[in-house]
């Protein structure tokens, strides 16, 4: 008698098919569901000197080491800077301080096989406006091949070429915010690499209520034509 495979449910395919790349922070990763996810774009949004630049730059280790994603499979970044918020020696003391950790607990984490290495995985582009930004994310298309294995891109923020276009309505911004996200997906999506957007906390200012509170930037307002996650 012929055995068939056991079914599954959809919900079973698709849990089974999702990569994260881990934060190295369990209540991060909970918050996510496992960490940040190959695929989507994930956003993160919060006030100046709350430590996203630092989550980037740790994940720009955490893609490099077997244990940092749940497939195994680890890749490359390209790290999109926007504001000179790059800074590659704490780069280098984190990726030594994880180096050290794994090598005290007997694990060979590192799938390089030097700090020097490490570095040299991490592409770096700086871009100060929307034209350049633009320019870059046509650019990764060539360069996105399958032997520089890609799993991350970071942006580093979107925040900061967007106020750059004075001249501008809020249309324009829309459109531009749109056009900028919508190239990061389909770079996602096509080279099976995960997308992390930073973005700042704006202030907002309800009259009626004479109140004012911090919320999410623009990208996080485009939910309905962008699907993302958002880490605030």
């Amino acid at each position: 008698m012929a055995l068939t495979r056991k079914s599954r449910t959809a919900m079973d395919v698709l849990k089974s098919n999702i990569e994260y790349i881990s934060t190295y922070s369990k209540k991060i990763d909970d918050m996510l569901n496992g960490g940040i996810r190959i695929g989507v774009i994930t956003e993160l949004c919060g006030n100046p000197g709350s430590g996203k630049s630092n989550l980037c730059t740790q994940l720009c280790i955490s893609v490099q080491m077997k244990y940092g994603v749940t497939s195994n499979e680890t890749g490359t970044v390209i790290y999109i800077d926007t504001e000179g918020s790059f800074v590659p020696i704490r780069l280098q003391n984190m990726a030594m301080a994880a180096e050290n950790h794994y090598k005290n607990e007997n694990k060979n984490s590192m799938n390089t096989n030097s700090i020097e290495q490490l570095l040299k995985n991490v592409t770096y582009f700086r871009c100060i406006n929307v034209a350049e930004l633009i320019a870059c994310l046509i650019q990764l298309k060539q360069i996105m091949t399958p032997e520089r294995n890609v799993k991350l891109i970071i942006l580093d923020s979107l925040a900061h070429p967007i106020r750059s276009i004075i001249d501008g309505d809020h249309l324009t911004r829309h459109k531009y915010i749109v056009r900028i996200v919508t190239m990061l997906q389909k770079l996602a999506s096509e080279n099976n690499c995960a997308v992390v957007i930073v973005n700042h906390m704006i202030a907002k200012v309800e009259s009626q209520k004479n109140e004012a509170y911090c919320a999410p930037g623009s990208l996080s307002s485009q939910k309905k034509n962008i699907y993302t996650h958002d880490l605030s």
